[in-house]
């Protein structure tokens, strides 16, 4: 038995229309009875006059509570709230009448009305009808619900939406509205008759299918010509199907690759992670693209010299100084890359040196982070200054251990530090020829291959062929 209601919208007291609803009560009983008594309450007791608190175009509408009129209350015929159903049907296209719910057997009164394929909301609500989409008067009242202006930060509508009449329509699917039946047409007696009339026929449709089939058998076996034409259509039928076959896979592709999209936009307007990345995303790309047209309009002219001319547009709308600026820098770079920090025989290496050692010390305020030795400690650092015996002023023993620590610490590392270094150049590979007596010569040398060895390869050359003069 499929059971009908319906539900007339208002916006602001004027009519948007009539929705007639096909409610599954057949295999979802109890929340159709829920849904159907909620029909017929009076005002504040039931669906009456309550609103669609909740539009999302392209998703869904939703009403039902009938006590809050906000989305937070609502309230079952089986109490506050029952539990889920089942979940047997899908919301699997437009106009699908849904339970509202806050988590699993959390069903008051709210429900939702989808506006297209939902499929990420099967098994989380329970599906008891749909809108009868085949009238138009009602597809054109979802096109008004779906279209009502709404604000988009709280998905409110602008206008109030109320259910100004609802009610169930007939009583039973086989569109009689009365109670019962007459008495000249009683549907529970058992007419004998009529059964064996019927098995009559069903004999003598059996024997007319048993004799078409023996006489196509014949055909086959006096023609076997129409025999080929019958095996070819069989092979062009297998055909279609396969054919048809792959549509269907295809389809069903797609239709996988737009459920994840849904599931991503549903994620972005939830607040998810991974919806809340790929949003970000997505705004950084349209930002970049905003800023690479906002800079092509600028600069149109220089783009268009720079075609004719064949080279980039960059170099004509940079300007003067910022060429300077970026060629100053780029030479001083390559000044300071040509000595390390360990290249103690000229003054560009010390100073590099120095400035190392200079970040690595632990001023007072930093020190804190670094774990201290108990209150002295912070009690030395919180001051804001390190004691410094240059400036003149007593200094208290807090301060003055808490600077032998750091002092301590820093020259335990750069000794930690010094090991390793040596350790590392203390491997020697067996294919290098040995060149130093020293480390210090060994270092020596490496500072003049560094300088020289691009100018003197060709001699060195000379000399290891045997064809220096």
């Amino acid at each position: 038995m499929v059971q009908k209601a319906f539900i007339e919208v208002s916006a602001d007291g004027q009519s948007m229309g009539r929705l007639d609803l096909v409610l599954y009560d057949d295999s979802v009983p109890r929340t159709v009875k829920n849904f159907v008594t909620l029909l017929e309450q009076p005002t504040g007791r039931g669906y009456l006059e309550s609103t669609f608190h909740r539009i999302i175009p392209n998703f869904m509408a939703q009403g039902g509570d009938f006590t809050k009129g906000d989305g937070t209350g609502g309230r079952s015929i089986y109490g506050e709230k029952f539990e889920d159903e089942n979940f047997i049907h899908s919301h699997s296209k437009r106009g699908m009448l849904s339970m509202a719910n806050a988590g699993r057997n959390t069903n008051g009164s709210q429900f939702f009305i989808t506006f297209r394929p939902t499929s990420h909301l099967d098994g989380k609500h329970v599906v008891f009808g749909h809108v009868d989409l085949s009238q138009a008067s009602c597809a054109k009242t979802m096109d008004a619900l779906e279209n009502a202006p709404v604000d988009r930060d709280t998905d409110r509508p602008l206008t109030m939406l109320r259910i100004s009449k609802c009610g169930v329509v007939g009583g039973g699917s086989d569109g009689n509205d009365g109670d019962g039946v007459g008495v000249e047409d009683d549907g529970n007696e058992i007419d004998l008759d009529g059964d064996e009339d019927e098995e009559q026929a069903e004999n003598s449709s059996n024997k007319a299918d048993e004799k078409k089939q023996q006489e196509e058998e014949e055909e086959k076996e006096e023609d076997p010509e129409q025999s080929s034409l019958v095996q070819s259509s069989k092979n062009i039928k297998s055909t279609a199907l396969q054919q048809r076959i792959r549509n269907l896979k295809l389809k069903m592709n797609q239709a996988k690759q737009l459920n994840k999209q849904a599931v991503v936009k549903e994620g972005e307007r939830l607040g998810s992670v991974e919806g809340m990345s790929k949003a970000k995303q997505r705004q950084l790309r349209q930002d970049k693209r905003l800023m690479q047209e906002q800079w092509k309009k600028q600069n149109t002219k220089a783009i268009e010299v720079a075609s004719e001319s064949g080279i980039d547009a960059k170099h004509l709308v940079t300007s003067a100084k910022d060429s300077m600026n970026k060629s100053y820098h780029a030479q001083e770079k390559l000044v300071q890359n040509q000595f390390e920090v360990n290249d103690y025989y000229n003054s560009e290496g010390q100073h590099r040196n120095y400035q190392r050692n200079m970040k690595s010390i632990v001023h007072s305020s930093r020190n804190a982070s670094d774990g201290g030795d108990g209150a002295a400690t912070t009690a030395a650092t919180d001051n804001g200054n390190s004691f410094d015996p240059t400036l003149g002023g007593g200094a208290n023993n807090a301060t003055e251990r808490a600077g032998a620590r750091r002092l301590a610490k820093e020259m335990h590392r750069r000794i930690d530090k010094s090991r390793a270094a040596a350790a590392k150049r203390s491997l020697e590979f067996n294919e290098t020829d040995i060149s130093s007596i020293n480390k210090r010569n060994k270092r020596f040398n490496e500072k003049l291959s560094r300088q020289f060895d691009k100018h003197t390869a060709e001699i060195r050359q000379n000399l290891e062929r045997g064809t220096a003069l």
